[in-house]
This record gives structure tokens, C-alpha cells and sequence, in this order.
């Protein structure tokens, strides 16, 4: 871990170095290629996570969660995927204690990305429940749960969403239906057939 931030660090500091040279002379105003004020360097093995600001400083530290499968960010939030947890951490408020959501061995989980937020949809590659994060607060929307079934088959590749993220529709393989939750509300409308697109004002589905 050592080795690596020591690397790390090394080229970006190069690297800044290069573009105050080649814009000393400048006579037009430039910018950098991107702005930032930190980077975070994680260990794929312990879940260790530092981050360091543009000078390679260690602004932050955080604790190791286990084996890192993935990795997805929103902003300042890291959400790093363990083998049975997610942990989203806040890199800008390193003091702040991470959010864990639980998940099964074995579990999918794919990013999907609306206008203010980006969320997790966790599922099971043989079908099952469907549990959906907002890495933005971390909360949590159990599909199975909200509507209430005892024994979910539902495969994350169904769901669909509004781009506000308003909505999101799953198909319910066991009862030939669309299930629809929304982020804060505790419960689930049911539509006929599987979803194919998602809006804020409409849910279209579609019979196989």
C-alpha cells in the first residue's frame, strides 16, 4: 500500500509540475484539464482507502472493510463493493463514520445513473430480491420488502428507471408483473406484464 501511494503521488505532482511550465509563458488563459482536490488510493485486497490532496498530502484515512470487488463514486462519495457489504464513504468529511448496506455473497450490483444521484441495483445472478442504493445518503429501497413478498424472483436486468430517479420498475418473474417502488415511499404499485421505460409521469410495460 505504501509503495503504491508513493507512486501515485509521485506522478501527480509530475504531472502538475509539467502544466505550470508549459503555461508559464502563456499569454491565454488556460485550465487545467480537470479540477480536483483530492485523490483517493484504495487497497483492492484490505479495503484500506487514503486520500491525498494535489500535493500528495494524507487528508484522510479509512478502515479496512475486506476485499474490494468494485468500486463507484458520486461527487466526494466512494461506494466500495465487498464480497457481502456495500460502504460509501464521504472523502470529503473523512471524520464522518461510512454507511454499510449488507448484501449477499455472490450478488450483481450495476450502477444506475439519474440527473441528481447515482444508485446501486443489487441482485442475484439466479434471481431473487432487488435492493437499490443511493450512494448519495446511502438509503435504501428493498424491492422484496416494500412489496411484500415472501419469496422474490426478480433479476436486476429488469429494472428500469426514470432519469430523475423518481421511479424504478421491476419485473416480477413469479407473479407476471411489473413492480414499481419509489425513493421514500414504504409502498409498491403493481402493473401488468414487464416495464421497458420508465418516466416521471408514465411507466410503459410490455408482454413477452
Amino acid at each position: 500500500m505504501l509503495i503504491t501511494t508513493i507512486a501515485i503521488t509521485a506522478v501527480v505532482a509530475g504531472g502538475l509540475g509539467v502544466w505550470q511550465v508549459l503555461n508559464r509563458n502563456s499569454d491565454t488563459p488556460t485550465a487545467a484539464a480537470s479540477s480536483w482536490g483530492r485523490i483517493a488510493l484504495i487497497d483492492r485486497t484490505t479495503g484500506a482507502v487514503v486520500t491525498v490532496d494535489t500535493e500528495g498530502a494524507v487528508i484522510g484515512e479509512f478502515t479496512a472493510t475486506g476485499r474490494v470487488m468494485a468500486v463507484h463514486s458520486l461527487h466526494s462519495k466512494l461506494a466500495v463493493v465487498g464480497t457481502n457489504q456495500i460502504t460509501i464513504l464521504d472523502t470529503a468529511q473523512p471524520d464522518d463514520p461510512p454507511i454499510t448496506v449488507p448484501i449477499d455473497r455472490g450478488s450483481t450490483v450495476s450502477p444506475a445513473r439519474t440527473i441528481d444521484s447515482k444508485y446501486l441495483i443489487v441482485g442475484t445472478p439466479s434471481g431473487g430480491n432487488i435492493v437499490i442504493i443511493d450512494i448519495a445518503d446511502g438509503s435504501v429501497i428493498d424491492v422484496g420488502q416494500t412489496a411484500s413478498q415472501s419469496n422474490p424472483l426478480m433479476f436486476a436486468e429488469t429494472v428500469r428507471w426514470a432519469d430523475d430517479g423518481s421511479a424504478f420498475a421491476v419485473a416480477d418473474a413469479a407473479n407476471f408483473q411489473t413492480i414499481i417502488v419509489r425513493p421514500g415511499v414504504t409502498t409498491a404499485t403493481f402493473l401488468s406484464d414487464q416495464p421497458v421505460a420508465v418516466g416521471a409521469q408514465l411507466v410503459a410495460t410490455s408482454q413477452t
